[in-house]
């Protein structure tokens, strides 16, 4: 499937690399690290076609590039959702990914490959069972390598332990037991400058972090279930009993892990949690300059304020001569990319409407587009109102810690002009 992969860092230069194959993909390595160089990362597609029949399939996080070269027909799809998978579980083991980190633990790193991928076909991809064959690296394990050169890693495979269940060892214990459950949703929404919604996707997780002792058996239930639409789930859920009741049982890992994904069935019935309508014009006794009134209004939020506003308007590079005035939040201007930034940390549902005027000249005799949106976030609301009715422990005999949090975060919500 996969005949080579890369991880490359925003010089370019290749930190680790792992052949299954063959070796002589660098012609096409070397042509994506140009491409990439010269388009960026937002104009080169994730999946590239190279020279010598190579595809490069990619993916960026924080500035670093994991690339595989693949010679033969396979969906890309695939691969993306490994690197995906790869790039989390490195997040798993080491919280950030950057190039030092990658340099620092490049062992675990390479070793994490090796478990990972079988003669280039995705093999084990789970965190908790990997963690049985790769310990995340400590102080002392690092000491140790640095003195002696032993990667201090032990030849042991998954199940050890005497565990039949391939996502969960045996003979977990914590002094107190715990289990706190996620639910954040994203909102993707497209306005037209009226305000009229041309596109709106609410898409939610749910995530958990899991310290409990021995091999809890779990079934949450929810308030409104109706609203779960495309759902797609960890394997430690079992199917039938969700689609028998719509009730999600399972024996969780150990830590953290996502539970489930899905989308909000009929996501016109909600109303946007945040309003923006812009109207342009042509500025009093100017024959150059235009305006462009741009202003915010909160929409159903469940009582809950939006904080970490912040609206970007961007323009065009026909645009020059760019100004902003209002009398809430706080602007920048960032003359050489042309995007105006106006900030609130905190708008009040039901506030009066917020409003902010940009001034610009424009060197060509065309219309041009501008694009503006918003990032927020409302705390301890799900926008669905998807809400969690219980969740019931059997196969234990121990009194528990719940606890539950919702939050809605803006996706792509933009407004078009």
């Amino acid at each position: 499937m996969i005949d080579s992969i890369y991880l490359i860092d925003r010089h370019g230069q290749i930190i680790i690399e792992k052949h299954w194959r063959s070796h002589y993909g660098s012609v096409a390595l070397n042509q994506f690290i140009k491409y990439w160089q010269d388009y960026g990362a937002a104009q080169l597609k994730p999946v590239t076609e190279l020279s010598n029949r190579y595809v490069g399939v990619h993916i960026e996080r924080a500035g670093l590039v994991f690339l595989c070269l693949v010679s033969h027909e396979v969906s890309p799809f695939v691969i993306l959702e490994f690197l995906e998978k790869f790039h989390q579980v490195l997040l798993e083991y080491f919280a950030k990914v950057n190039e030092d980190i990658i340099k620092e633990n490049f062992v675990t790193v390479a070793r994490l490959l090796e478990e990972m991928l079988d003669y280039g076909y995705p093999l084990t991809t789970d965190p908790n069972v990997l963690r049985d064959m790769v310990p995340v690296p400590n102080l002392v394990s690092k000491v140790m390598q640095s003195v002696t050169g032993a990667s201090g890693f032990t030849e042991q495979k998954p199940g050890v332990g005497g565990s039949l269940i391939p996502w969960r060892k045996a003979g977990i214990k914590y002094s107190s037991n715990e289990i706190y459950i996620d639910i954040v949703e994203e909102i993707d929404l497209i306005l037209e400058p009226n305000g009229a919604v041309t596109l709106i996707d609410i898409a939610g997780k749910i995530t958990s972090n899991c310290l409990m002792s021995g091999t809890p058996d779990l079934t949450l239930t929810f308030t409104n279930p109706h609203i779960l639409d495309d759902v797609s789930f960890h394997p430690c859920v079992r199917l039938k009993k969700f689609e028998a009741n719509r009730a999600i049982s399972f024996i969780p890992p150990d830590g953290h892990f996502k539970l489930a994904t899905y989308r909000v069935s009929d996501p016109r019935a909600y109303q946007p949690p945040l309003w923006i309508r812009a109207a342009p014009g042509a500025v009093a006794h100017s024959d150059t300059l235009q305006k462009l009134t741009v202003s915010l209004e909160t929409g159903p939020t469940g009582g809950k304020p939006l904080t970490d506003v912040t609206i970007s308007i961007v323009f065009t590079d026909q645009i020059g001569n760019i100004s902003a005035r209002t009398d809430q939040g706080s602007t920048s201007i960032d003359a050489r990319s042309r995007v105006i930034l106006w900030k609130h940390k905190t708008i009040n549902p039901g506030s009066p409407q917020l409003s902010l005027q940009a001034n610009f000249s424009s060197r060509s005799t065309t219309k041009q587009p501008i694009v503006i949106t918003a990032t927020f976030e409302i705390g301890t609301v799900a926008l669905s109102g998807l809400r969690i009715h219980s969740l019931k422990l059997t196969g234990e005999h121990y009194q528990f810690f719940k606890g539950v949090k919702s939050t809605t975060v803006s996706g792509k919500y933009q407004l078009r002009l």
